[in-house]
């Protein structure tokens, strides 16, 4: 009996295990370059929801961690895929806001006021939350991280569990306009060097 029962806590266990974190928060592209006093924009994926109200996204708060010695942020836009049928322009439909709390952290906040069957009815499986935009202000790497994640099923009364993926942005030193200049005339050269040979 007993190891009937350490045979079915095994199988609970791994059963949760197979389940918990199929939905998943990644940042697109989850690599990128620009230089300084350049614009990195990245999107934030969900994917992996489902079709009942326990798989479907309601609400969510997501802080986005970041270097603030090497990017600076910019602006948040949610994606258009939240609300399937309100009018943005409508004040009752201000349902979501961006805050910046620290200087290296974004904190994002939405709730749906879609009938909960609408929801469940015409959410897509995956979908963009928001997009990102950054200033290259520093040389370096920064990752882009998922700090903190709260996201609330269809109706608001239970959590979705999700796993987050990270990015990074690197900036990097804009070449001054001599080197351009030298690179363009060693490409010229070369060209002329290559004519000349095939003449010959």
């Amino acid at each position: 009996m007993k190891r009937k029962l350490i045979l079915l806590a095994t199988f609970l266990f791994l059963s949760w295990v197979g389940t918990a974190g199929a939905v998943t928060l990644s940042i697109d592209p989850a690599f990128q370059n620009v230089g300084v006093g350049g614009t990195a924009s990245v999107n934030l994926n969900i994917s992996g929801l489902g079709s009942d109200n326990d798989n479907t996204l309601g609400g969510f708060i997501l802080d986005v961690g970041f270097d603030n010695s090497i990017l600076a942020f910019d602006s948040a836009v949610f994606g258009p895929t939240l609300d399937l049928y309100t009018d943005p322009s409508d004040p009752i439909y201000n349902n979501y806001s961006v805050d910046q709390f620290s200087p290296d952290t974004v904190s994002l906040y939405w709730v749906t006021f879609l009938d909960t069957a609408d929801l469940i009815a015409n959410q897509l499986d995956s979908f963009v939350l928001a997009t990102l935009k950054f200033t290259g202000i520093g040389l370096g790497t920064s990752s882009l991280t998922f700090d903190y994640i709260d996201l609330s099923n269809g109706d608001g009364t239970g959590s979705i569990f999700a796993d987050g993926t990270a990015g990074s942005v690197t900036v990097a030193p804009v070449p001054e306009p001599s080197t351009w200049l030298l690179m363009a005339m060693g490409l010229v050269g070369l060209v002329g060097a290559r004519r000349k040979f095939v003449k010959s």
